[in-house]
């Protein structure tokens, strides 16, 4: 396990992947607005670290914004493991689709 000094954890999320391809959470790769629970600390941040792992099922994903991932296309990823993107072009373009079954990725966005 690695551990991020010069980064902070400041949301969190659960999204279930489908046969529709499915991203990150738009609004949370820029906090644009103030809510209760950072008081202010995240406004405006910019995401410059996406930490997942995947639970349940297999999936495959891409980075590139162009191919479009499916049960055959794109890198496989087994539940139990994690992904660490550090690149705001990959976090934006990351797309995933199931293989089998729906599978649930647990996503931190650090800032």
């Amino acid at each position: 396990m690695e551990i991020i000094t010069d980064l902070a954890a400041g949301d969190f999320s659960a999204v279930t992947i489908g046969t529709n391809p499915s991203g990150f959470d738009g609004n949370r790769l820029k906090r644009e607005q103030r809510d209760d629970f950072d008081r202010d600390r995240f406004k405006g941040s910019v995401c410059k670290e996406v930490f997942c792992t995947l639970e349940t099922d297999q999936i495959r994903f891409t980075l590139d914004g162009v191919t479009i991932p499916s049960s055959t296309v794109g890198h496989l990823m087994d539940a139990g493991d994690n992904l660490t993107l550090r690149n705001i072009f990959d976090i934006e373009n990351f797309k995933a689709a199931r293989v089998t079954a729906d599978a649930s990725l647990k996503i931190t966005y650090r800032y």
